[in-house]
């Protein structure tokens, strides 16, 4: 039976594309999370892309699970104000592309901020990117 007290709506001004993601990104977070193994509390999982919306999604459910998280973003000219509003999602480490090709220096930030190493990465840019991260799973 349809319950519209269950309805939240959308703040007008908010282009469509952008709201019909809102419901989208969380569930496909939630599944990446739960699909592709076993995680733990304490464990890690390291993603790119993870200023966009399914990114963000990663690191508040992690965080609410407590499960770590290592956040790959594009180096850019905000860089850090992007690095400020994941942290205050939740995030555990982020990084940026650049970093993530210093092995010897990225597993030296893994070590101190992670401990162990990734369980899962989660990936949406593919190329160098992706077999970077791939270096530093368990």
């Amino acid at each position: 039976m349809w319950d519209e007290s269950q309805v939240q709506r959308v703040p007008a001004g908010v282009p469509l594309e952008f709201a019909a993601t809102m419901a989208v990104n969380p569930c496909t977070a939630y599944r990446m999370l739960l699909d592709f193994g076993t995680l733990r509390e304490g464990d890690a999982v390291i993603q790119n892309g993870a200023n966009g919306g399914v990114g963000k999604a990663v690191i508040q459910i992690a965080a609410r699970r407590k499960i770590k998280t290592v956040n790959v973003v594009r180096k850019r000219d905000d860089f850090e104000q992007v690095a400020q509003e994941l942290y205050s999602l939740g995030a555990t480490l982020v990084v940026s592309d650049e970093d993530l090709a210093k092995v010897p220096a990225m597993q030296e930030s893994l070590r101190q901020k992670i401990g162990e190493a990734p369980a899962l990465a989660l990936n949406c840019v593919g190329g160098d990117n992706a077999t970077n991260m791939g270096r530093y799973l368990q």
